[in-house]
């Protein structure tokens, strides 16, 4: 039997040190609510709190959740809101997520996309939303398309090959006429490398020439020539979701366009059109909206004539 002494001694540690006793961490959900949205917390807390809260009900924890959605927020902190939100069977979880899409990364919308698909029962929701045109068909890459298209629900099914089923038709459809011209010239290989690095290598790596920050044009090398035409004509039929154009405004009103080439836990780094990058803290950016538009501007052949164009197909086609 402990002595009168121990015992009160053991009811005073417990008493003053409960969470040392525990043998370890006892956030309460309250503690854990203004941790999450404490923007001057570490991102690892705020990250622990964030999961916290997938024990306290959805109600409570949604406002927060969002909150930690923002554009502001470290990436992880966005990734933890994401994958907290998952955790909830409830219906308000899409509407939630697909709130916040139009200002998300690529990788923020591609993990916001499995979230949404794993669910049998949110998969309408994201449906919704490409129907009313909140989410682009060109947001979602083809892997996740095909995973809905293959849908074992009949009704998802059939929505999501509609839905997914083409493109609109080309609003350039008289500039990609005039150009099938060039599919009837001869073409120069040297003489396209020169078009291609006047026009093209300030995104695209090549034949040994240019900077490899848009599409990999290697991977396409066996596609037909008409078909690459209509690429450089028409870039906005086919946007793959890294290659999306952005707009993003600082909290000093500067406005920034280009695509995002990459993201840390704390900042962006966006290419501009005129091939010019810059590195923006996600503390200072009031507002990102992806645009749905390729970063490939249209109107690139104003400055290629058909002949010019003739040779670059050549090129792109020949080199290795």
């Amino acid at each position: 039997m402990p002595s009168a002494r121990r015992l009160v001694l053991l009811t005073l540690a417990f008493a003053y040190f409960p969470i040392a006793v525990a043998g370890g961490e006892d956030k309460k959900p309250a503690d854990a609510s203004a941790v999450a949205v404490d923007e001057k917390a570490d991102t690892p807390a705020r990250v622990a709190a964030i999961r916290a809260l997938g024990r306290t009900p959805f109600a409570d924890a949604r406002p927060l959740l969002a909150k930690c959605l923002g554009v502001p927020q470290p990436q992880p902190v966005q990734l933890a809101a994401l994958e907290t939100l998952a955790t909830f069977d409830a219906a308000g979880v899409p509407e939630t997520v697909l709130a916040m899409w139009p200002a998300m990364t690529p990788t923020l919308r591609a993990a916001a996309a499995d979230a949404l698909i794993a669910r049998p029962a949110w998969r309408g929701g994201l449906l919704d939303a490409v129907e009313k045109e909140v989410v682009r068909p060109a947001d979602l890459d083809p892997a996740r398309v095909q995973l809905l298209q293959k849908s074992p629900d009949e009704k998802v099914r059939g929505r999501a090959e509609k839905l997914f089923a083409g493109t609109s038709p080309s609003k350039r459809a008289d500039e990609i006429a005039k150009y099938r011209k060039s599919l009837e010239l001869k073409g120069d290989a040297g003489k396209g490398r020169a078009v291609f690095k006047e026009s093209c290598a300030a995104c695209h790596k090549f034949g040994g020439v240019g900077e490899a920050v848009g599409l990999d044009l290697a991977a396409i090398k066996d596609r037909a020539p008409g078909s690459l035409l209509v690429g450089i004509i028409d870039p906005n039929r086919e946007v793959l979701p890294q290659y999306t154009l952005y707009l993003l405004v600082t909290d000093d009103d500067r406005i920034l366009s280009g695509m995002i080439t990459s993201e840390t836990a704390d900042t962006l780094s966006i290419r501009q059109s005129d091939g010019t990058a810059e590195t923006v803290r996600r503390s200072v950016i009031q507002s990102l909206r992806g645009t749905g538009l390729s970063a490939m501007p249209e109107g690139l052949e104003e400055k290629i004539d058909l002949q010019a164009m003739a040779d670059l197909l050549t090129f792109l086609a020949a080199a290795k």
